[in-house]
């Protein structure tokens, strides 16, 4: 873990060219989603220093509730998507992964994010997408 940033009930960090964001499970659900879109905005800024990196969001804590506003809030925002090369969810259940792969197709018909169980799967798509973008530049 290079650099640390926390910001309320999220951590953020990077490793290997890939910014991660583990979402505990004492999230407050009162904040706005303008507030909520905020601390990705600036922690992903501040970490990623001008570079375009994959990013890997954990929500394996939350529940589904959570989980669905939370992915709404980062899949619908423009200024997150503009700075982050990749995005990869992890969650703890099959049917938590097919409701957010539908909400995704919906907010991201073109180039719906993906969601994984398994965190190697999920690393493993980052690094892809590093390749893929690097060898292209």
């Amino acid at each position: 873990m290079e650099e640390l940033i926390q910001i309320n009930d999220f951590k953020f960090w990077i490793e290997k060219d890939i910014i991660y964001c583990e979402i505990q499970s004492g999230f407050d659900n009162t904040k706005s989603d303008k507030y909520i879109a905020n601390i990705f905005t600036k922690a992903i800024s501040a970490l990623a220093k001008g570079k375009c990196l994959s990013f890997l969001i954990d929500m394996s804590e939350l529940s589904y509730k959570h989980s669905i506003r939370v992915f709404k809030i980062l899949s619908n925002n423009p200024q997150a998507k503009s700075i982050i090369l990749s995005r990869a969810f992890l969650v703890d259940t099959y049917i938590l992964k097919g409701i957010l792969s539908i909400i995704s197709f919906i907010y991201n018909p073109i180039l719906p994010d993906t969601i994984y169980i398994n965190s190697n799967k999920a690393i493993k798509y980052c690094n892809k997408s590093s390749i893929v973008f690097n060898a292209v530049n």
